[in-house]
């Protein structure tokens, strides 16, 4: 005689309903976060191809907040990158691949044009927009900044962190779902310094970056890998 375990069945398949209702409940959430933190992508402007793109949007437009960083990304070719606006916005300088990477720090609220002095066709624009004055703390120590730089000739994200004086705990990234991938423990550490995660295994796709304090989650960006 065979006997069915009616209560083992039903068990089991409440539980894989309780599984698929907190993926969808995660990835909603998820969405919801993205959606508030447009402004807290990493703000990076790739080179390749004789072509400015923005976060590997295909834009050549970048919107930021005021006081955050813009990353110039070389990935292949030689290029120099000229601030048009009537009044130089910086300095003219040099991507390539002795030289791969430019930040630009402390643009008031404007637009800025730019171009390559070496390609003609090569054009950009970014547009820095008020920010909030309460946004990150600032103290004796300097003020909290962070900036991520998707690296994918080395298939590695860099983030570079100061904490400002900040008790910081940690940084978690995260997929879609929710799964923890990386983790970097500032328990003790303090002021500026770079930190790298291996990417190489993971997926392209959206992944969520969560700074944690000792009060809690101190902001989460949006990190597009490719």
């Amino acid at each position: 005689m065979v006997f069915i375990d009616i209560l083992g069945i039903l068990a089991s398949k409440r539980e894989i309903m309780t599984k698929i209702l907190h993926s969808i409940l995660t990835i909603f959430l998820l969405a919801i976060i993205i959606q508030a933190e447009v402004f807290a992508v990493s703000d990076t402007i790739y080179i390749k191809d004789n072509k400015f793109n923005v976060n590997n949007t295909g834009n050549t437009t970048l919107t930021i907040q005021e006081g955050k960083d813009v990353v110039f990304k070389w990935v292949n070719g030689s290029h120099n990158i000229v601030s048009t606006n009537p009044r130089a916005a910086w300095v003219t300088f040099n991507i390539n691949s002795n030289s791969t990477t430019k930040i630009l720090s402390g643009l008031a609220a404007g637009t800025y044009t730019f171009k390559c002095g070496i390609h003609s066709n090569m054009t950009g624009t970014i547009t820095v927009v008020p920010g909030n004055a309460n946004q990150r703390p600032t103290n004796s120590q300097g003020k909290y900044e962070l900036t991520i730089v998707p690296d994918y000739y080395d298939n590695q994200i860099v983030f570079n962190l100061n904490s400002g004086g900040q008790s910081l705990r940690g940084i978690k990234v995260f997929d879609i779902i929710g799964k923890e991938v990386a983790f970097i423990d500032l328990m003790d550490k303090t002021g500026v310094a770079s930190y790298t995660v291996n990417f190489s295994h993971l997926k392209p796709g959206i992944y969520l970056c969560s700074i944690y304090s000792d009060k809690g989650i101190l902001e989460t960006r949006r990190i597009i890998w490719n």
